[in-house]
């Protein structure tokens, strides 16, 4: 799933230029981050949920 390391990528980028007091910048990349994270688990659960159905259906 390559959700995953960009999650770790932007985070990490995000930790760097907290310090430096870039606001704008700062939110574009906390708001990318939580869009992320967000889109990974939804789909992890369509897939969870698409899973389930299929096994209880047979």
């Amino acid at each position: 799933m390559p959700a995953g390391p960009v999650c770790w990528a932007v985070g990490g980028v995000a930790a760097f230029t907290l310090p430096f007091g870039v606001p704008a910048l700062n939110a574009v990349l906390v708001s990318l981050l939580s869009y992320l994270v967000l889109s990974w688990l939804g789909l992890a659960r369509g897939v969870g949920s698409r899973t389930v159905g299929a096994v209880s259906r047979g």
